[in-house]
């Protein structure tokens, strides 16, 4: 446990993102009562010392950890900017773009096309003269709190996801919150991290799913009919003085781990392509995962959480202790192609009913707020989650009262969040 908390900070500065925090601390608290019990028996009476086996008697072989995931599923921790401040292109900001690639915008008349591709490495995160984008901006500029909590434990919520190729896309922003502010960039900052010569360059994380508007005199807060698509083959950012009176929209994907361009240090290779991974995968031998969160629902008259996955091993195989490796029929990735499997408890998406077609331990951290348009939860009762994934060890049953719902078969899936309610 304590190697999964130390490579939380090196995936990400846990420091500045709370839910990471959260998630360090927790861990870091299991290890510190294990160094307070040492302590505790190195100050013992020499004759009392005694060598403690390392795993059990009966089994002779590790017992793997038991992880449950218990994260802040409402709109403060979803969110908020990640990256705060004044962009500053000698810092390092964390996002789902590498701070040392340069990027450029792929346009398609179909939206779900659109994305960000490499092209180029840069050693200072700067991409002047090249028309590109630098993905340190943009890692500063779209980036919200969730989506590093992602990036660190799955290796982000991908959109498209086959043998070959992979795209993440930035998490859904759903309006009236206000927890993103409009941010801008001037002067030669500009040239260094976007294809244009604006003298400032402001922009706006929009409502609703993936979308970033961009200007430099336009009103980036209500374009009106002055909203364009970006096209960078037929739209000059750095010419036309018109162009830089409209407001321009591009969707946050972006393609990663593409061996052409160089892959980034947390994709894994499998048979035919490069797959981002996270902590999760990292340790689907060492460690069994469940999920609990809340339903999603607003108001104060809803107590405790809901489990979303069960305590399970992830991975292609189990280890349980004394036995070989078995194939996993849970298995959340495919073990060749390392593409993602949408409904891996497949019993449990049943069971819920209501049209959830979607489970399993890595799909609920990606894809949770993503799968209805109902805004997040807005209370946060985080000690009766707690407590509801401690009943769960104690084997103390589901309180029925946390976990019931009413209404239409289409209010349930969105109370449900479209994932198993166990």
């Amino acid at each position: 446990m304590s190697s999964f908390s130390s490579n939380i900070a090196s995936r990400i500065d846990a420091r500045r993102h709370p839910l990471l925090m959260r998630l360090h601390r927790a861990i870091m608290g299991c290890a510190a009562v294990s160094i307070g019990l040492l302590a505790g028996l190195s100050s013992l009476p020499a004759r009392s010392a005694v060598n403690i086996p390392q795993s059990p008697l009966s089994l002779g072989t590790p017992v793997p950890g038991n992880l449950a995931l218990t994260p802040s599923v409402e709109w403060p921790t979803i969110h908020t900017q990640a990256n705060l401040g004044a962009y500053d292109q000698g810092r390092v900001y964390i996002g789902y773009f590498d701070s040392k690639t340069c990027y450029r915008y792929s346009y398609s008349v179909n939206e779900p096309d659109r994305h960000f591709y490499p092209v180029s490495k840069t050693a200072n995160g700067r991409c002047n003269g090249r028309n590109a984008w630098s993905g340190n901006f943009l890692s500063w500029a779209a980036t919200q709190t969730i989506d590093p909590f992602r990036f660190a434990l799955t290796g982000g919520y991908r959109v498209r996801d086959t043998p070959t190729e992979t795209w993440l896309e930035k998490a859904r922003h759903s309006p009236g919150f206000g927890q993103y502010p409009n941010r801008s960039i001037n002067g030669g900052t500009v040239g260094d991290a976007t294809p244009s010569a604006f003298g400032t360059f402001n922009l706006r994380i929009q409502d609703l799913r993936n979308e970033m508007y961009f200007t430099d005199t336009g009103n980036v807060g209500a374009p009106g009919v002055a909203l364009v698509e970006y096209n960078p083959a037929i739209h000059n950012l750095s010419k036309t003085p018109l162009d830089r009176a409209r407001v321009y929209r591009v969707c946050v994907r972006v393609k990663v781990c593409d061996p052409v361009v160089g892959v980034e240090p947390f994709c894994k290779q499998y048979s035919q392509g490069w797959k981002p991974e996270g902590l999760i995968q990292e340790y689907h031998q060492k460690l069994t995962y469940s999920v609990f969160a809340y339903l999603n629902e607003n108001g104060a008259n809803r107590n405790g959480g809901v489990m979303r996955a069960r305590q399970k091993y992830v991975g292609p195989s189990t280890y349980y202790p004394g036995s070989p490796p078995v194939a996993n029929i849970a298995s959340e990735w495919d073990p060749v192609t390392g593409v993602l499997t949408r409904n891996p408890d497949t019993a449990d998406a049943a069971a819920t009913g209501n049209g959830v077609a979607d489970s399993g331990v890595i799909n609920y951290i990606n894809k949770f707020a993503q799968m209805t348009n109902r805004n997040p939860k807005g209370n946060d009762p985080v000690s009766e989650l707690y407590y509801t994934a401690l009943r769960y060890f104690k084997n103390q049953g589901n309180v029925p009262e946390y976990s019931n719902m009413t209404g239409t078969a289409a209010q349930r899936y969105e109370t449900a969040d479209g994932f198993p309610v166990i």
